[in-house]
């Protein structure tokens, strides 16, 4: 471990207190935007410079996290989409964690089921905890450095004195008028109630950047410990066992799909029999299917984790049990997914139905990729980093995909073909939908499905949406973002 020193707790305080500056520079009373790229710029090139300065040698490899970190981060400043927002926000998190693992000595390459768990809920702890150990032992530290240990006991009492100073001054500035203005007049200032917020977010962030430095840097040089191999008496669960549980599943699966054979993917005609419309026997089914899939998966999964293996791999019954029950989860996938494009197709498109259908999709792809491990025995280390960047893809293809334009296109064009139109929804679209909604401006004279003036309705929504985006917050720079941008764009020219 390597320990701080006073004059390395100085440094991190000042960068720590530089990046909570920045921070509230770049997102205080602005919308998301621009300023997250430019915020995430800073956090690497502040880790890179702390080991530059305290001559800590890291991985080079460290690196090839910045393009993750970059495109997430950048793409607040191409998508209005708050559901993508959030997602991105939470990629992003999730990359810096991961990369502060990486720095205190455990590739993700190299990660188990156990190092997610600790790098998502335990490494934000011990950083808390970590940073209350640093307060700590800088009250408590005494470095004896010769003739200057007086001047390091002095800037250290400085640097500890003045946040706090400042913290007693502002609270104690809001409390009584009469303080406030006398403290108004000696510093020239006027202290109101958004100068102490911003205050309160500048301590925040600084404090939150010293405890995430001091834990990363304490810690760069460890070694993680090596893995053991799994023991194969630890493998409880027989091949008779999983034989039983995986063959019982599977001829429940074949029934189903028979009868999904037979009826959903037969049409209409085979399903009026019963009285019912293609539209409500679709609409029945498709959340509960996609839980089987996801119970499927977590069977399989754990059955590969401890059935007991033929040698250093599977047993042939057990790989071919596997595949016959992923054949069969496939098409019970593909009936989840054609209902949902069948009831998209009876009312609209939406952003969850949208999501749902990729993300039946990705785990369409993460079966596959269980089954190449099953095949071909890879590590858990392996398929676990496997199914992480399959999860970056998936937020990657999805901000790509742009999923507000997507859905408003669809649902003109629905209503171009067949005269159903859900206004009120496409109004709780992004900007990213604006050059889509526009396009119903043309429709003067025509009335939606619940009798409004379509052109009309869209004006006044085009119109709202302008004046929110004329906004202070949204205008100055830090909340630069392209699809706002365009969106004001095409709303001025029409």
């Amino acid at each position: 471990m390597n320990t701080l020193s006073s004059r390395r707790i100085i440094i991190l305080s000042l960068v720590s207190l530089l990046l909570g500056v920045t921070f509230n520079y770049l997102f205080f009373q602005k919308q998301f935007g621009i300023s997250v790229v430019v915020y995430i710029f800073f956090l690497p090139s502040a880790f890179f410079l702390l080991f530059h300065l305290f001559r800590i040698n890291f991985n080079r490899s460290i690196y090839w996290y910045a393009i993750p970190l970059v495109f997430f981060s950048g793409m607040a400043a191409i998508r209005d989409n708050e559901f993508l927002l959030f997602w991105n926000c939470v990629m992003v998190l999730g990359i810096l964690l991961v990369f502060i693992g990486h720095v205190i000595g455990k590739s993700i390459i190299k990660y188990e089921i156990v190092d997610y768990l600790r790098t998502g809920i335990l490494l934000p702890i011990k950083i808390f905890l970590g940073f209350f150990s640093l307060l700590g032992r800088i009250f408590l530290a005494n470095d004896k450095i010769g003739k200057n240990k007086k001047i390091t006991q002095v800037v250290k009492g400085v640097v500890i004195t003045i946040p706090i100073l400042l913290i007693l001054i502002l609270l104690l500035s809001s409390s009584d008028l009469i303080f406030n203005r006398l403290v108004s007049k000696i510093f020239f200032i006027q202290i109101s109630e958004e100068i102490w917020f911003q205050t309160i977010i500048i301590a925040f962030v600084t404090l939150a950047w010293l405890g995430i430095f001091a834990y990363a840097l304490e810690n760069a040089k460890v070694v993680a410990s090596p893995v053991v191999p799994a023991d194969e008496n630890k493998r409880k669960f027989g091949l008779i066992e999983a034989g039983i549980l995986l063959g019982t599943t599977s001829l429940l699966f074949l029934i189903f799909v028979i009868i999904q054979v037979r009826y959903l993917f037969a049409g209409h005609d085979a399903i009026a029999t019963f009285g019912y419309t293609y539209a409500e026997y679709a609409h029945k089914g498709f959340a509960e299917l996609i839980l089987v899939s996801l119970i499927t998966f977590g069977i399989i999964f754990l059955l590969e984790r401890f059935v007991l293996r033929s040698g250093q791999g599977h047993a042939k019954v057990f790989q071919w049990l596997c595949l016959i029950l992923t054949v069969l989860i496939y098409i019970i996938m593909a009936s989840a997914f054609l209902r949902l494009y069948i009831y998209e197709q009876a009312y609209s498109f939406t952003l969850l139905r949208i999501l749902v259908q990729a993300f039946i999709i990705w785990l369409a792809a993460i079966f596959v990729w269980l089954l190449v491990k099953i095949f071909l025995s890879l590590k858990d280390s392996v398929f676990l980093f496997g199914v992480f960047v399959s999860v970056l893809l998936f937020f990657a293809v999805f901000n790509l995909f742009n999923p507000d334009n997507y859905i408003a296109r669809k649902n003109i064009e629905q209503f171009a073909a067949a005269g159903k139109l859900d206004l009120k929804y496409l109004s709780t679209l992004s900007a990213d939908a604006v050059p889509q909604i526009v396009k119903l401006l043309e429709y003067k004279g025509v009335n939606d499905n619940q009798g409004e003036n379509l052109a009309e309705s869209a004006r006044l929504h085009l119109e709202k949406m302008k004046t929110k985006l004329d906004g202070p917050s949204y205008q100055q720079w830090q909340s630069f973002n392209f699809s706002r941008a365009r969106a004001i764009y095409i709303i001025d020219q029409k």
